[in-house]
């Protein structure tokens, strides 16, 4: 009687393990990777929350309004644009004349804007725009925080 010894052609157990753990380190990598890029925008702080207007006459009866998840501003034109906020930074001042710099990343229908506003916390707060050095706004009275 002639009895044949077959080999065992299974996978080493210890060549699976390792398959599957650089299978795991790879999803693991990917949710990290995917959860820096998060869509949700940071908290904006309160102080910035409301509706804020100017004593400037060329701006005279339009707002910017910036809530929670989203910010918006009246044109001349009387319509109203509204952006998504998709980011959102804040730096201490780099100038001397405000508190600090925050930065609103908005997106509208694929287009993308971005608002850099110096806040003051002078006289219950005001900001101005970055490309605007004298024009001041400052939230309507009726929603003071």
């Amino acid at each position: 009687m002639n009895i044949r010894i077959q080999k065992d052609r299974r996978v080493p157990l210890g060549w699976t393990k390792s398959i599957f753990l650089n299978w795991l380190c790879a999803v693991a990598a990917l949710l990290v990777i995917t959860g820096c890029e998060s869509t949700k925008p940071a908290s904006v702080p309160p102080e910035l929350l409301g509706t804020w207007r100017t004593t400037d006459a060329r701006y005279e009866g339009l707002f910017f309004r910036i809530d929670p998840m989203s910010f918006a501003f009246s044109t001349v034109e009387g319509n109203v644009e509204n952006y998504s906020i998709v980011k959102y930074e804040k730096s201490d001042a780099q100038q001397q004349r405000s508190d600090s710099t925050h930065v609103l990343h908005g997106s509208r229908d694929g287009q993308k804007l971005q608002v850099r506003l110096l806040y003051e916390s002078f006289g219950g707060g005001r900001f101005r725009f970055k490309n605007q050095d004298k024009t001041f706004w400052t939230r309507d009275d009726n929603q003071r925080q």
